[in-house]
């Protein structure tokens, strides 16, 4: 039985069929309060080690956030988790 599990570090990253405009996703994270840098058609986060449960949260919604606001701007395919396919 599991007692306990914690994550030590992570990289989330969200790839898009297409360059996504920085501008709204840039803006759905900062709605969140989190700052994001698209690079090409990746959108990544390293969270640091000293986030707390709620920081690691808060992170990871404005990613989806981020990514949901390109899908509904987008006239292309939208987003797909890293790795899920073309």
């Amino acid at each position: 039985m599991v007692k306990d599990v914690r994550v030590i570090g992570g990289v989330g990253v969200v790839e898009f069929h297409e360059a996504p405009d920085p501008v709204p996703v840039t803006c759905a994270a900062l709605d969140q309060g989190v700052w994001f840098r698209p690079i090409g058609r990746l959108l990544y986060t390293m969270p640091p080690y000293v986030c707390s449960d709620e920081e690691v949260r808060t992170i990871a919604y404005a990613l989806l956030r981020a990514a949901q606001e390109v899908e509904l701007t987008s006239t292309g395919r939208g987003a797909t988790p890293h790795g899920a396919g073309a």
